[in-house]
């Protein structure tokens, strides 16, 4: 079994929470911009924050290539608690990694930048 992500996500919301299951060493899952629209909404995201990271296993998190969180062991981490997220990149999409040797599940908190149209 690879990688598997769910999505929690409601219209009108500037937060979604992601939950990123994975079984095997080097499984990748990725979070596009379109994966936080809420369905339905006419919602356009534009950006993606990390504001809180709950994690077992070890992961990369990398956008446009550049590596910008590292996650080991198990763990938890509430960026927005102290003021701050993490926003690099925050146009481009998430790159989950499973880096440990076994199952890990990752989740993670992300605020978003979005505009609504009349559908």
């Amino acid at each position: 079994m690879g990688s598997k992500i769910v999505i929690v996500n409601k219209p009108g919301s500037r937060k979604a929470v992601v939950k990123v299951l994975s079984a095997n060493t080097s499984d990748t899952s990725t979070i596009a911009l379109s994966d936080l629209v809420a369905s339905g909404s006419g919602e356009s995201v534009s950006a993606m924050n990390i504001t809180k990271a709950l994690w077992t296993g070890n992961f990369t998190l990398t956008r446009s290539g550049t590596d910008a969180l590292y996650l080991n062991d198990t763990g938890m981490l509430d960026f927005q608690s102290f003021g701050i997220n993490i926003n690099e990149n925050s146009g481009a999409s998430i790159v989950v990694t499973n880096t440990g040797n076994a199952n890990g599940t990752c989740i993670l908190e992300l605020s978003k930048t979005s505009t609504y149209f009349q559908q």
